[in-house]
């Protein structure tokens, strides 16, 4: 489920506030705590998905107090998530469940901001707009995406509840999100419902995030001398700290990964750049890394394809 990109950023994130903190605490401490919170991120996930299945509960119970009142009003009640076909086959789906037992996925004790969201959505403009169409299969899988892109990925509630219960709550969210999407994706392709794992291939996954965190601090001073050689007439204390932590990190996965190619590494860490550091520090990262590989390669050091 997370891409290789997401583990980099993540280690980078705590290998950020490990070389800030004085004392540091031990290396073991920093592998298990971001194993942990990618564990956590995976939490995230199904919550978002529960998140779908608790707003069909609601509006379940909405159709059938409606059903129950003595005098009924005029007003015609549009159903959309009890009407899903994503959501419908999620609501019978085991595998769903089981999962988020074993996770103990919950909303807390106070789930009032679970029903605001739901309220509030039957209120929004794109709720209108989805009363006012035609209740295409086709269009009730454009809305739900649209539900998730458009409504809970900036609604204040969901964000509050994410910050509360993570320090990479933008991140969490984000990546929650996009793979509930790429499950409704799926399932409207082929019409089954596939629950992620947390990694592609948990036992080399894991590796890779627990050897970029060794190596990087156990290399963090030696490799100072080798981007001090590449940077001109700038002194190290005067490069942008996130620029000479990525630069490291890629160091590491150059020497010390030599499955993973040349171009891949310095790709991936040009764009988390982009990202995490000034505009104009890729341009920079890519200028020491020019130079970088070629000595280490002809050093030997370096023994990759491109």
């Amino acid at each position: 489920m997370i891409s290789r990109r997401s583990l980099r950023i993540r280690v980078f994130q705590f290998l950020f506030s490990y070389f800030k903190q004085d004392p540091p605490p031990s290396i073991d401490f920093v592998k298990q705590q971001c194993l942990k919170s990618l564990e956590k991120t995976y939490y995230f996930y199904l919550l978002i998905l529960s998140l779908l299945d608790e707003m069909r509960v609601l509006e379940t119970d909405d159709i059938e107090r409606k059903k129950n009142k003595f005098i009924q009003k005029n007003t015609e009640f549009t159903p959309f998530f009890t009407i899903h076909p994503f959501l419908i086959t999620l609501k019978e789906h085991k595998p769903f469940y089981q999962k988020i037992t074993e996770y103990k996925v919950n909303f807390g004790n106070d789930k009032d901001w679970i029903y605001s969201i739901y309220r509030n959505f039957r209120k929004s403009e794109l709720f209108q707009t989805y009363q006012e169409s035609e209740k295409s299969e086709e269009h009730l899988f454009e809305c739900l995406e649209m539900f998730i892109t458009d409504y809970l990925y900036h609604n204040e509630l969901l964000e509050h509840f994410f910050e509360e219960q993570s320090q990479f709550a933008q991140e969490d969210l984000y990546i929650s999100l996009n793979f509930v999407i790429k499950n409704i994706e799926e399932f409207q392709n082929n019409h089954t419902i596939r629950i992620f794992n947390l990694y592609k291939d948990e036992k080399v996954d894991k590796k890779f995030v627990e050897e970029l965190i060794q190596y990087t601090i156990q290399n963090f001073k030696l490799f100072d001398s080798y981007i001090q050689k590449y940077s001109e007439n700038w002194d190290l204390d005067r490069i942008n700290y996130t620029d000479l932590l990525l630069l490291k990190m890629c160091l590491v996965e150059l020497i010390y990964f030599p499955d993973i190619p040349l171009k891949t590494s310095v790709d991936e860490y040009i764009e988390i750049s982009k990202d995490y550091s000034t505009s104009q520090s890729y341009i920079f990262i890519n200028g020491i890394l020019v130079g970088l590989i070629k000595d280490l390669t002809e050093n030997g050091m370096i023994q990759k394809t491109p």
